[in-house]
């Protein structure tokens, strides 16, 4: 097979280009397309939108399909988002396994038990296991391999996923939080905490809010814009859940402030009638797949988030942020309690409401947009990120790749 000595950047969502800027823009690199089949739903259409953005930014690119049992490069950089799903008699009886023992366990919440006995809920998966097992593909096409860090969406029990053992030679990592989780895990492992490049961004507020202002014509320049980021919910009875049951209470703000939400693009893939939900309620929607998402926390005055990745980004981003709890009983509000999602630490140091307090959620927008805490946002992105000097900055990491691949 053929070692390319070159770097090369494995796109598996339309989001990643953006994430992964400083390396897809630079016309040295490779840029490989995932355009694999794959059985979630979510995933319909990704290739073809990633290339649409890509040639609309002039960018070439490969298929995965092209690459794979063809050529290897020497430097692979990836989010671990492409794999095969591979069907045997083991994943099979797995599956068997989940869906018949493992699916009683949780019936009897015995799960949470075996949890605390064994570390482990011995279910299988249980309604969730699929037929499959998910194999890393990055060995079949890289030498060397970097991953890449998504989000900071990640469950403190499972972060970081087993399947990736012995695949990445690097991780680099957000923050504190997952550093330590992948060490801990991954013993020996080489980590590297970059922060989050995509939001390094040097523009001004003036000029986000010029470039947002141009795109949506329903923007009011003589009022403050409030970014609402709901996080993706899983469950499909639940799937627009927190937008439904919060949307009364925000559309109120409309009158003394923009508010731009931009649903979760695997919500709008998966739940398109979210765009009937929203039409007519005076917010204004974002639809776009390709979005800086630093353009809108620039320019916006404040962010209500729930769960998630935006929950850390806002907090990255040192932008004034509240949170919107789901009631108890949700299972979306459970999975996140049982997965102990880092999200949950945080959440302790950011103010948040539970649905039946709307008149306090109005009453503390209105103070949090007013009020000037930039020691304590400052204070909040040290302890969860740590301080900026314990950064590798990507722009040094990308230069030490190149001068390895100048080695050969």
């Amino acid at each position: 097979m053929d070692i390319i000595n070159k770097i090369a950047v494995l796109i598996s969502w339309p989001r990643e280009i953006d994430m992964l800027s400083i390396f897809v823009n630079d016309l040295n690199i490779v840029i490989i397309v995932d355009d694999l089949n794959y059985t979630e739903k979510e995933r319909a259409g990704n290739s073809q939108n990633i290339i649409y953005q890509l040639e609309k930014k002039g960018l070439s690119y490969v298929l995965l399909s092209n690459v794979l049992g063809y050529s290897k490069y020497r430097i692979l950089i990836s989010t671990a988002q492409s794999y095969n799903e591979v069907t045997t008699l083991v994943s099979y009886f797995k599956y068997f396994y989940a869906q018949s023992i493992g699916r009683t366990i949780d019936l009897i919440r015995l799960s949470k038990l075996f949890k605390l006995l064994f570390l482990r809920p011995l279910n299988g998966g249980g309604s969730s296991a699929k037929k499959y097992e998910l194999i890393q593909i990055e060995r079949l096409i890289g030498e060397k391999i970097v991953k890449f860090p998504k989000g900071l969406d990640v469950s403190m029990s499972i972060y970081p996923n087993e399947r990736w053992r012995g695949v990445f030679d690097i991780y680099l990592c957000h923050s504190n939080l997952d550093y330590n989780l992948i060490k801990s895990k991954f013993q020996g492992s080489v980590c590297k905490k970059i922060g989050y490049p995509r939001y390094d961004d040097k523009t001004s507020f003036e000029e986000c809010l010029k470039i947002l202002c141009n795109e949506f014509n329903e923007i009011d320049k003589s009022k403050p814009i409030i970014f609402w980021v709901p996080a993706y919910m899983k469950y499909k009875s639940e799937s627009i859940a927190n937008i439904r049951l919060w949307l009364p209470i925000v559309r109120t703000l409309t009158s003394n402030y923009n508010i731009i939400i931009r649903p979760h693009p695997k919500t709008l893939k998966v739940s398109p009638e979210i765009l009937l939900l929203l039409k007519d309620t005076g917010l204004i929607i974002d639809k776009q797949f390709d979005r800086k998402l630093s353009e809108l926390y620039i320019a916006s005055k404040l962010v209500i988030a729930d769960y998630g990745g935006s929950v850390l980004d806002s907090v990255y981003m040192r932008k004034k942020c509240i949170l919107l709890n789901l009631p108890k009983h949700y299972k979306y509000s459970k999975w996140r309690k049982t997965g102990k999602y880092i999200d949950r630490e945080v959440r302790k140091d950011l103010q948040s409401f539970e649905h039946n307090r709307d008149t306090d959620l109005l009453e503390s927008v209105i103070k949090k947009c007013s009020s000037n805490d930039e020691k304590n946002r400052r204070r909040l992105k040290d302890k969860y990120f740590g301080i900026d000097t314990d950064f590798t900055q990507i722009e040094e990491f990308k230069s030490e790749l190149e001068n390895e691949i100048a080695q050969y």
